[in-house]
């Protein structure tokens, strides 16, 4: 590295050359330093993995990636989410509006109201900026439902966290009404600013998480046992809580997307791929798109085209315009714009009108060419005639790139395997984790009774010790006053298979690793990956390399443009004269050391008109008084 470091140019080949032509005792030094070396950074990956695997095993968007029955969970409330997005599709058809809402061929940044999800259409969602990685849903419920009075939360869902951003993430607060998100962030604005009715864009929102699973006891023998101040470090954050809902995306689609010839063959493709992803979510038939279709009663193929894409926006969360495949994307990352979801495409109007202009454009383009010039041939020229006005049509549409694209992302997507259906290890898994999670509530509920001679139990928690007529009315008690406790007991069951999850995975979500590549480079990110083994890999050969490309790269079009202005210029200017040492030009500011001059300064007075001054005012002494 330090031979990298002194010399920029030097010749890596040579280096390896000249290690290779030392004796036998050098080269084999040199392979146990090397592989010393990798054995250490072996080390140093594993212990940075299993050291963030560790930091966090109980957060909850960290178990939502890595843990069998969380990600079934997770699939479970995806599912009744669709359900409910289908059901008010449904609805909505008997509305009057419901045409004019479901247009995508306005041709303008509107928002249409029918391609909204449910929430965002009703504006019952908070959306909750840098939430630490610690923090998790829960905790973020129980802060908001402080602020609550008669309507609460629903739910609290949060993206996927960052590795640009140390990990925070964002959430959205789901309410049931308007109403009661309006109150909640009134009763919010009012306890963070001391009673004031002053509007702001953001309110601050503390949040306490002292522990994951909200203990504020300890269970030191895991039977309750304990002292007093055996108390858990109070922990609080704060994160920030928006006012104004986020804006919805929504972009124009290009002319020859947007033709009214693709309008048949798009809306065959869109029902496929509808019909497909309902049958594999296991939606109901009864709600399904085709029974939309059939309550819409109409013939027009555009408008069964639009309610399907916004079917499968609403309902699966896929966008048929960009990408049309399915992906693992949640109802977060399309709220964030960062699923393709996220984007509602609208068709430009008058496309058809805009494509004839442009091809008669191109036609009188080609006319006003000299007739005199003969570029082509007559054999070509006859050859040409023998095409159709449709045969030109298709080969037009077939250049156009977005065209190309959305065909080949309509292809995959009729021919893509489902995602989301787990295997049948993933299935088993998914039992035996819930078989014991079963097993360790009734160990829990055990280990928490104490049961005297008379039959009556009591609570064996320090901080309790309650006492029942029997166990029945125990072991009520121990799930609705300490469910905490048992939560963080039954979370035990999914470390194992976590972890094999976690060590199958050959890119995971940890940080880059920072690899100080010299004084060139400075400190580079380098990605740890590898399942089995992680390693790293030194980013300073390929940023040599690149530095030696850029080197022998021959000048852009824009530096050659300006090489050549340059040149111009200076030709038609007449030459400038070479400036010498010995001829003192006044316009120069170069300074010979060597033929310096001295040079005496004079000081003069003369032509000096003096201002004249005022005398200082004398102070009176004030008498004293005897």
């Amino acid at each position: 590295n330090t031979n990298k470091e002194d010399d920029a140019d030097a010749d890596h080949t040579n280096v390896n050359a000249n290690a290779d032509a030392n004796d036998d005792d050098d080269g084999t030094s040199n392979e146990n330093k090397n592989e010393s070396y990798e054995e250490y950074l072996a080390r140093y990956c594993l212990l940075y993995v299993r050291t963030f695997f560790n930091q966090h095993l109980d957060d909850s968007w960290f178990r939502s990636l890595y843990s069998p029955l969380e990600r079934h969970r997770e699939a479970l409330k995806e599912k009744k989410r669709s359900i409910k997005e289908a059901k008010d599709l449904l609805e909505s058809t008997s509305k009057s509006n419901f045409v004019n809402s479901i247009r995508l061929s306005h041709g303008t940044t509107e928002v249409p109201s029918g391609h909204l999800l449910t929430s965002v259409k009703n504006n019952t969602l908070v959306m909750i900026l840098d939430v630490p990685p610690h923090v998790t849903d829960a905790q973020l419920l129980y802060a908001i439902g402080e602020h609550c009075q008669s309507v609460g939360v629903l739910d609290v869902f949060s993206t996927e966290p960052s590795l640009d951003k140390n990990l925070y993430r964002t959430a959205w607060a789901h309410f049931e009404t308007s109403s009661g998100k309006d109150k909640m962030l009134d009763q919010l604005n009012k306890a963070t600013n001391s009673g004031s009715e002053v509007s702001k864009k953001m309110l601050e929102l503390p949040v306490d998480c002292t522990d994951t699973y909200g203990r504020y006891e300890v269970d030191v023998d895991g039977r309750g046992g304990g002292s007093p101040d055996d108390k858990p470090k109070v922990r609080r954050v704060t994160v920030w809580v928006c006012r104004s809902p986020s804006p919805q995306t929504v972009t124009v689609l290009s002319a020859a997307v947007s033709s009214a010839t693709r309008i048949p063959q798009d809306k065959q493709a869109s029902l496929e791929l509808a019909q497909k992803h309902d049958e594999q979510k296991d939606i109901p038939p009864e709600i399904r798109l085709s029974q939309i279709l059939d309550k819409l009663n109409s013939d027009d193929e555009q408008l069964h085209l639009d309610t399907a894409i916004a079917y499968l926006r609403r309902v699966h969360l896929i966008s048929f315009y960009n990408g049309c495949h399915k992906t693992k994307a949640k109802m977060a990352s399309v709220m964030n714009n960062t699923s393709p979801a996220g984007t509602i495409h609208v068709r430009l109007k008058d496309a058809d009108d805009i494509l004839k202009k442009a091809a008669k454009e191109d036609e009188s383009l080609y006319q006003d060419l000299d007739p005199d010039i003969d570029i082509i041939d007559n054999d070509n020229n006859n050859n040409n005639n023998n095409f159709s006005s449709e045969q030109q049509q298709q080969q037009n549409n077939a250049k156009d790139m977005l065209v190309m694209r959305l065909d080949e992302n309509i292809q995959v997507a009729r021919q893509q395997q489902h995602l989301s259906a787990p295997s049948l290890e993933e299935q088993s898994i998914t039992q035996d984790i819930s078989k014991l999670e079963q097993d360790c509530q009734k160990t829990w509920i055990e280990q928490h009774a104490v049961v005297d001679t008379d039959g009556k139990a009591r609570c064996s928690f320090h901080f309790c010790r309650k006492l029942f007529r029997d166990k029945v009315f125990l072991q009520k008690h121990l799930m609705k006053k300490h469910p905490e406790f048992l939560r963080a007991e039954v979370a035990k069951c999914h470390d194992a298979y976590m972890m094999k999850s976690w060590d199958a995975e050959e890119r995971r979500t940890v940080p880059p690793l920072l690899v100080d590549c010299g004084s060139k480079f400075g400190l580079v990110p380098a990605p740890v990956t590898g399942a089995s083994r992680p390693m790293i890999t030194d980013p300073e050969p390929a940023l040599w390399k690149q530095r030696q490309r850029q080197t022998l790269q021959p000048p852009t079009r824009r530096e050659h443009n300006n090489t050549a202005n340059s040149n111009i210029h200076n030709n038609n200017e007449p030459p400038t004269p070479t400036p010498t040492t010995n001829n003192n030009n006044i316009n120069s500011h170069f300074v010979d050391i060597d033929d310096m001059k001295d040079e005496k300064v004079r000081l003069s007075f003369e032509g000096i008109t003096t201002i004249p001054v005022e005398p200082p005012k004398k102070k009176r002494k004030k008498k004293k008084l005897l």
